[in-house]
This record gives structure tokens, C-alpha cells and sequence, in this order.
């Protein structure tokens, strides 16, 4: 076969002039290559000609260890000149590199040698990969003869499909797939003839081939094609769906109105509404709406309509919108949502001046969207709000790529959206900017969010500048707040960090406590205790646990059973206890076992208790958690923990629940 465009091109960008053409040298032991002027090939010319030049073929060596353009420049030299055997050669060194694995057996290089490999010799070739013991794995020969094969067949098919017979189902189902796009039923017949030992892939291709002929065949008359198919299956269980999907978009695309009424009341609509409605849309959106209404309410004309603004959109988006949003209020929301991906990156602005406008989002919208759920049945109302947050994410940061504040003002007003993210990208550009424009912002959680980022980074270069200021504008005694400053300045002084937050108010000292037990749960804990008032103590304590727990859980009960108002703070001992228990179950069993009865010791064994039959336990032990569980003296958290032993254990051994 002549040589391909392909090679010619390449030839070009080795260098060779378009008067010389490549010829190999006879009895070349080094495989170099020579020219020949054009005057032996098409006679003389009217300048002379320059001296002969000598290409050499580059050595593999070269090849398999060059980069980038130098790679490229050397691939296509080296398939330009190169015989079978040198390929093959190229290959075995390639595979022979291991890990990390060179360029050159890449993707797109592997398969512009195979297919170079293919044009010389394929038979060849082929003979080469079976007879070749180096490929590392079984996978990695799988990988090199499938890549092959699909230039095979694309070059000569019946050689390729004669060849496959013997390889893996992986290569025979890549060549069969090549010939059933041009002859369906000789491979669908093939595929049947040895489908006996092969895998639930090869039969779901089986199934595919078949569902595409019977789409082709009951394109004539869909209807009494798709009547039959329900008439024989006694159940939706045995219906072939991807079978009566095909007819449907076969019959969608000819005649989207028939489709959809046929479609109606069937026992299958649920599963096919959706490609319906938009098979109608995209034929005539004016067609959609009449059919959309022609349905009783409820949810399947809700679900209907969701799914037309949705393709609609598509189209036209105006048109679409104008619709949406002259509808009832109980399902506004839902096909605005439908439509706000598109429109987030269209026109990000416009998103949030309807949503303000129309009071698509806010409390209001949050209570239609749960009625709306409860009314149908039919939308997860997570879902929902997980879609149109991301249209809003979407939005903002378009517009924060010009207008930080602007898309910040949007994400307040309606209440919802990253703000710190915004903020943050803002801060670090201009700081001064956020908290300039932060401070002319009401007390709240708006506000909070827009400083934390600014606060942040203003801390990790001068903490107290960032103390001074939360000051200044009356925004101290904030948890969150002194809480990001805090992250930041006990990485230099600790001290001062405390010190600040003690004057400021007992919210900021819980939130700067919070951050010390990050870095040292001992002197957090300390600080906790000496809190005068009860309700910060408690809190105080609880969030130094919190975190002190994750990484010695045995200190953070010996802390907890060992402070004075113990009783008070008893709860907290169960979840330190529990993950003493999981790590360390003998030390921990036995400082338990010596606390003195009362409230401590209950909720202590309490923990243990669960510890000791945990899913999470590999080494459960429910004969120590049943006599754990009689010693607890409270009689409700006995009788809890004796129940949930009872009920773990009847679990795993498949008796049903606790009698």
C-alpha cells in the first residue's frame, strides 16, 4: 500500500527537501538511510543539484528517551524510515523501561506506531506481540494488542477480524464492535455464536445490538412494536427498558406528540416521561406546553414541567423564562431552578436580579419548596437546593472576577452562597477594600462572613493590628471572629492571644479556646476551667474535648472526670470514653473501673459499652459490654445500654431485634 498522507507530512518536518526522497541503503548493518537526488527519479534539472546527504535512523535508544518537541521530531523520523522489525525493536526497548514508562509508548505516540506497524505488516506484527515474553503483566500486552487491533480493523477489517479470533474478549469485542457499524447483523450474529464463557459485558453488547435492530425494525410501526413487547412481559420487572427506549427516541424523532400520548397511562412513563417531554420541546416547545396542559395536576405534570424549562432553557432561554416565572408560585421555584445552571453562565447578573425580584429564594421559597416535596412526592428538595446553590456559586464568582463587592451584595441579599470564598479571593487582593467596605455592614452574620477571610490574613502578619481593629468597629466578642484570629496568632504568641480574649467577652474567649486545644489541649483545658461563668465553662469544656479527644482520648477523660463540677459535665465523658476504649480497651477498662460510683461513671462505662460491640470494633466483645452495661447505677442508662448490647448483638448473629 502506498504510504499514507500522514507519512508524507511527516517526511517534511524530518527536513527532507522536496527534491530527495528516502531510500533504504542495501546491506546497511545499522539500519542508516541515504538520498537520492531527483534527477535519477524525473531526470535532470536547471540548477544543480546539492551533495548527497545521509540520514541515519535514529537510534531506539534516542527515541525512547526523548521529550517533548525533540520526542515528536524523532517519532516521525523513525516511523518514516523504519521497517517492521525496527518497530518492533522500538517497542520491546519501550516496554522493556518499566516505571515510570517513557513517552514514547504513551497514548497518541503508541498508537502512531501501531498504526505505522500496521501499514508495513500487520501479519507480521501480530506474529511478533504472540511470540514477545517481555510485557511486564498480563495487562500490559492486553492493552498494547487491543490498540493494535483497533488500527487493524480500521485498516483492513477482515484481517483484523480473521486475526481476533484467537485473542482475549476484550480485542474480539473491539473488532466485532468495529464491524458492527458496518454490518450489524453479521456481528451480531457472531457475537451470539460465541457468546458461551464470556463475561456479562459481552452480553450487554449482545443486548445493545439487539435493542438497536429492533429499533430499526419497529420504526415502521413503533406503536403496535412497543404494544407487543408490554403485552409479553407479565411484569415491569421482565421488560428489556433499554429496548423500549430506543424505539421511543426512534419514534420521538419522527413524531414527538405521538410518542408522548402513546406514553400516557402506560405502567412504564415513569421511565421514559422525561426523554419524551424532551424529545417535544426540542421538536416545538408550543406543542410541549399544550401537552403539559392536557395533564391532570400533580406530580407527573410537575415533574413534566420541570423537565420542559429544563430543555427549554436550551433553546430559548428568554422564552423559557418568561414561562417559568408566570406560573404558581408552588412551582415557580422548582422551574427556576431548572433554568439556572444556563443562566448563571450566560447572564450572572440577570440570575440574581430575578431571584431578588421574583422572592425565588429566602424563607418564603424554602417553605413552597418543602410543601412543594410534600405535595408531590416526587422532588428531593436536597436536590433541588444543591442545584441552584451551584447555579449561585457559578454566578458569584463570574461576577467577583470584575465586581467582588457586587457579587457580594447579591450573595447577601438573598442569603445564600460562599460569602468567605468571595470575600476571601477579594482579601487577597485588597484587603483594605474588604474591610473598609465591611465596616459600613450591620452586626450580623453577613458581616461575619465578609471580615472572616480579611481577618485571617491580616492576623498572620500582624495579629494584634487584626485584634485592634475587631475593636474598633464594635465586632469583639464574636466566637467565629476571635476564632480566626486566634488560628493565627497562637502560632507566635499564645499569651497574648488569651489575653486579648479574656477581655473581650466570653465568646471570644471560646472561640480563641477552640483554637488553642488545636495546638495544645493541655493549656486550653486549663484556661476552660478557670472560666467563672457556668454556661461558658460548660461550653468552653466541651469544645476543648472536641478536639483534645482526636488525639488522646485517654487525657480528655481523666480531664473531664477530674474537674470539680463533674456531675455537671458528666455527658461529655461518653464519646472520649468510647474512643479510649476502641484504642487503648485495657488501660482504658481499668481507670474506668476506678472511678467512684456516680453520674462520672455511669456516663464513662456508658461509652465503654458501646466501644466494646462497635461496628467499627474488629475485636467486639459482647460478654465484658453486657457486664459493664449491669454495673451503670443510673437505671435508664442501664437499661439503655443493656438494650443496645442485646439489640448489636442479635444483629450480627441474625436473630431479629432484642426480646
Amino acid at each position: 500500500m502506498k504510504r499514507s498522507v500522514l507519512i508524507a507530512t511527516t517526511a517534511a518536518l524530518c527536513g527532507l527537501g522536496a527534491g530527495w526522497t528516502v531510500r533504504r541503503l542495501p546491506d546497511s548493518g545499522n539500519a542508516q538511510h541515504h538520498t537520492s537526488s531527483a534527477s535519477e527519479i524525473s531526470g535532470p534539472t536547471s540548477a544543480p543539484l546539492p551533495p548527497p546527504q545521509v540520514f541515519g535512523l535514529p537510534s531506539i535508544d534516542s527515541v525512547v528517551y526523548a521529550r517533548g518537541s525533540e520526542l515528536r521530531r524523532l517519532i516521525v523520523r523513525f516511523l518514516t524510515a523504519a521497517s517492521i522489525e525496527d518497530i518492533e525493536a522500538l517497542l520491546a526497548a519501550a516496554i522493556a523501561q518499566g516505571d515510570p514508562r517513557p513517552e514514547v509508548f504513551h497514548y497518541r505516540w503508541q498508537m502512531l506506531t501501531l498504526r505505522r506497524a500496521v501499514e508495513l505488516d500487520a501479519p507480521a506484527f501480530h506474529l511478533w506481540v504472540n511470540a514477545f515474553d517481555g510485557f511486564p503483566d498480563a495487562d500490559s500486552r492486553e492493552q498494547l494488542v487491543s490498540h493494535f487491533f483497533i488500527e487493524w480493523g480500521q485498516y483492513d477489517l477482515e484481517a483484523a477480524l480473521a486475526a481476533s479470533a484467537g485473542e482475549s474478549e476484550r480485542t474480539r469485542h473491539i473488532v466485532l464492535g468495529q464491524l458492527g457499524k458496518a454490518d450489524p447483523d453479521r456481528a451480531l450474529a457472531m457475537m451470539h455464536a460465541e457468546a458461551n464463557g464470556k463475561s456479562q459485558r459481552w452480553q450487554r453488547a449482545i443486548e445493545t445490538y439487539e435493542s438497536k435492530r429492533m429499533a430499526d425494525t419497529a420504526s415502521d410501526d413503533p406503536r403496535r412494536a412497543l404494544e407487543a413487547m408490554l403485552e409479553n412481559d407479565a411484569s415491569t420487572e421482565e421488560l428489556e427498558y433499554d429496548k423500549i427506549g430506543k424505539i421511543l427516541d426512534r419514534w420521538s424523532e419522527t413524531d414527538p406528540a405521538a410518542a408522548w400520548d402513546w406514553l400516557q397511562g402506560q405502567p412504564i412513563i415513569h421511565y421514559f416521561a422525561e426523554r419524551a417531554m424532551t424529545a417535544l420541546v426540542n421538536a416545538n416547545p408550543d406543542t410541549a406546553m399544550a401537552k403539559l396542559t392536557e395533564l391532570d395536576d400533580g406530580a407527573g405534570k410537575r415533574t413534566a414541567a420541570v423537565t420542559m424549562a429544563e430543555a427549554w432553557a436550551k433553546k430559548d432561554i428568554d422564552a423559557a423564562l418568561s414561562w417559568a416565572l408566570a406560573q404558581p408560585a408552588g412551582i415557580r421555584g422548582k422551574l427556576f431552578n431548572a433554568i439556572a445552571t444556563p443562566l448563571a453562565g450566560s447572564d450572572p447578573r440577570r440570575l440574581f436580579q430575578i431571584m431578588i425580584d421574583e422572592g425565588i429564594y429566602g424563607s418564603d421559597q424554602t417553605l413552597n419548596q418543602m410543601e412543594f416535596q410534600y405535595e408531590t412526592g416526587s422532588f428531593g428538595s436536597n436536590g433541588s437546593t444543591i442545584g441552584l446553590r451551584k447555579s449561585i456559586e457559578i454566578a458569584a464568582k463570574s461576577i467577583a472576577a470584575e465586581d467582588p463587592r457586587l457579587a457580594l451584595t447579591y450573595l447577601g441579599l438573598i442569603g445564600e452562597g460562599d460569602i468567605s470564598a468571595i470575600s476571601g479571593q477579594w482579601a487577597a487582593k485588597d484587603r483594605s477594600a474588604v474591610l473598609d467596605w465591611a465596616g459600613t455592614l450591620p452586626n450580623g452574620n453577613f458581616k461575619r462572613q465578609v471580615l472572616q477571610p480579611a481577618i485571617a490574613t491580616w492576623a498572620s502578619e500582624f495579629p494584634g493590628q487584626a485584634a485592634a481593629h475587631l475593636n474598633d468597629i464594635g465586632f469583639t466578642n464574636d466566637r467565629t471572629l476571635a476564632q480566626s484570629l486566634a488560628n493565627e496568632w497562637i502560632k507566635t504568641d499564645t499569651d497574648a492571644a488569651i489575653e486579648w480574649a479574656r477581655n473581650a467577652g466570653n465568646e471570644a474567649l471560646l472561640g480563641t479556646l477552640s483554637a488553642v486545644a488545636s495546638q495544645s489541649p493541655p493549656r486550653s483545658a486549663k484556661e476552660a476551667g478557670l472560666i467563672e461563668d457556668t454556661v461558658t465553662r460548660r461550653n468552653a469544656i466541651n469544645n476543648v474535648a472536641n478536639v483534645w479527644q482526636r488525639t488522646d482520648p485517654g487525657s480528655t477523660v481523666q480531664w473531664i472526670a477530674s474537674l470539680p463540677e463533674v456531675d455537671d459535665l458528666a455527658t461529655m465523658l461518653r464519646s472520649p470514653s468510647t474512643n479510649w476504649v476502641s484504642r487503648e480497651p485495657e488501660a482504658a477498662s481499668q481507670w474506668i473501673g476506678s472511678l467512684p460510683a456516680g453520674a462520672a461513671r455511669d456516663n464513662a462505662v456508658t461509652g465503654m459499652v458501646s466501644a466494646l460491640v462497635s461496628s467499627s470494633n474488629p475485636q467486639k466483645d459482647f460478654e465484658a459490654a453486657a457486664i459493664w452495661a449491669d454495673t451503670i447505677q443510673n437505671s435508664r442508662l442501664r437499661q439503655e445500654s443493656q438494650k443496645y448490647v442485646r439489640d448489636t448483638l442479635a444483629k450480627r448473629t441474625g436473630e431479629g431485634g432484642a426480646q
